[in-house]
């Protein structure tokens, strides 16, 4: 049994909130709720909080185990049904953030490599270091996860002289109903941390840790986009793919130091790869509780390139990306929410003779 602490698992949940989610749909929540956005993080916080909450019950009832375990121990059908469908949606979200971060890397840094290329390497290193296990990638949280929030918190310092605070004028514009259509659209990412739970004992997993562990990915999210609207505007910003790297891109240090987007990225890579690999670690684990005769160690690469081929099945292009970010709240309102609601209700341990 590999050991992570509760620490290291408030890191993980901050880590896989935060890691996909600054790049993947700050935009379409400027485009939405304009210079409210840096609300809609909070709306979606809430919604996760109550989530979290029905899972820590549950997995309170077992604590021992993780809830992929309770599942297939006190339902052998229907537990290995339920398993079988959160590692689908986990695989789902594995090809996601390698088609993402594929494509990000081919239009922001290697521009004349092919993307296949770049994919086949993102995927070596994410099987490499998941075929490690949980405790290896909880290392590699508590090494490039903490730096990187570094960054984003000096990042008012540097952006200082770039703010107009008329930007965030007036509030609430549109409506209270802009912000929460920009929360619906950000829980399908910050309710990713209702994955935990599945891979992780109560022991280590409890409420506690993961408020904790939402409420730093929540305030860092909120930080950026904050910033996003007072440096560039909620109009320009919202017309960028990728707002956050434009706003690091006004930072400018004398004259010697004008790119400093690429120091950044080169933290934030390992982050987003070592959440990658979290989710192919929770997929395979997933499939060794359904077929128990199965290796989870051994299926990983196998799994790996099937995640990179159906990465460029499901997405042909980046605007794909951008489109499933409209549809997948509904999908994973089923994951973090319906579910563990039945769950709370029915999975309980055997009663005593």
């Amino acid at each position: 049994m590999e050991r992570i602490s509760e620490r290291q698992a408030m890191l993980i949940g901050a880590g896989i909130i935060f890691d996909a989610t600054l790049i993947s749909i700050p935009a379409q929540l400027l485009g939405v709720a304009h210079q409210d956005a840096w609300l809609t993080y909070l709306v979606a916080g809430v919604a996760v909080a109550a989530s979290l909450w029905l899972l820590s019950r549950v997995g309170s009832r077992f604590v021992e185990v993780d809830l992929y375990e309770a599942l297939v121990t006190r339902f052998k059908w229907v537990g290995r049904m339920v398993v079988l469908m959160y590692t689908f949606f986990v695989f789902f979200l594995v090809c996601r953030d390698l088609r993402m971060v594929s494509d990000f890397v081919n239009i922001h840094l290697l521009q004349k490599t092919p993307l296949v290329v770049i994919s086949i390497l993102v995927v070596l290193v994410v099987v490499f270091i998941a075929r490690g296990g949980v405790e290896l990638l909880a290392r590699m949280t508590e090494l490039y996860l903490p730096l990187l929030f570094f960054v984003v918190l000096i990042l008012p310092l540097l952006l200082g002289k770039e703010f107009e605070l008329r930007y965030y004028k007036p509030i609430f514009e549109h409506g209270v109903g802009d912000v929460l259509e920009g929360g619906w659209l950000a829980v399908s990412y910050v309710s990713e941390i209702a994955l935990l739970p599945f891979f992780l004992s109560h022991k280590v997993f409890r409420l506690r840790t993961g408020l904790y562990g939402m409420g730093i990915g929540v305030f860092f999210l909120t930080l950026l986009i904050a910033l996003n609207i007072v440096t560039l505007g909620p109009h320009i910003a919202s017309r960028f793919m990728y707002p956050n790297i434009e706003l690091i891109r006004q930072i400018r240090i004398t004259d010697f130091l004008d790119r400093f987007d690429i120091a950044i990225v080169s933290i934030w890579l390992p982050s987003i790869i070592t959440k990658i690999g979290y989710l192919l670690y929770i997929c395979c684990h997933g499939i060794k509780r359904v077929t128990p005769g199965m290796s989870a160690k051994q299926i990983t690469t196998a799994v790996g390139l099937v995640a990179l081929t159906c990465s460029f099945w499901f997405f042909e292009n980046s605007i794909q990306l951008i489109k499933v970010n409209y549809v997948w709240p509904v999908v994973a309102t089923l994951f973090a929410f319906v579910l563990p609601l039945l769950m709370f209700f029915f999975l309980k341990p055997k009663p005593m003779r």
